[in-house]
């Protein structure tokens, strides 16, 4: 395990840092507030209702300069493959400034955003739409995802659902590939 830590930890130091770049230039809103939120989730993935093997680990940025919206969406992508018994990690990267982040709305306990994978392989016309809530009382925001996407091996559609968790994330297997 310790020949795969350092890739990890590598990959996570590139997430935390670019995320702490951008905040650092967080101002305030149009009705006088600021808005500046810089979370971590670890997400468990939902195929039409089941839990999957597949997780995430986001890195999430909104910030308000010179009036103008921005959310930068940092994720790992992880997917074991159990016949060759080994992991699939992918880094992928979203922001309302490449375009792939639309429709953003943000208040003092919420927010919402659209994320458009149009530009990403095999990605043409998917998009999955992001809520996230602060409850009363607790400073952390709960997230929840929701995207249909056709299935051209299955033929039909698959209800996509991306949910925050507490619990840990342990890869399954010590190869990443």
């Amino acid at each position: 395990m310790k020949k795969y830590t350092r890739p990890i930890l590598t990959l996570a130091f590139c997430l935390i840092v670019s995320s702490v770049l951008v905040i650092a230039e967080t101002t305030r809103n149009m009705a006088g507030q600021k808005i500046s939120i810089f979370t971590h989730f670890n997400m468990e993935i939902f195929e039409d209702g089941k839990l999957s093997d597949s997780k995430m680990i986001v890195d999430l940025t909104i910030y308000d300069y010179n009036n103008r919206l921005y959310v930068a969406w940092n994720d790992v992508f992880i997917r074991p493959d159990h016949d060759r018994k080994r992991v699939c990690l992918k880094a992928e990267h979203n922001s309302t400034q490449d375009g792939s982040i639309k429709d953003v709305r943000v208040s003092k306990d919420s927010f919402s955003f659209k994320i458009d994978f149009t530009g990403t392989f095999g990605g043409a016309g998917r998009t999955v739409q992001v809520v996230g809530k602060k409850e009363e009382g607790i400073t952390a925001y709960s997230l929840q995802a929701v995207g249909l996407w056709w299935s051209d091996i299955l033929k039909s559609t698959i209800k996509t659902e991306w949910r925050s968790t507490d619990k840990k994330i342990l890869l399954p297997y010590k190869e990443v590939f």
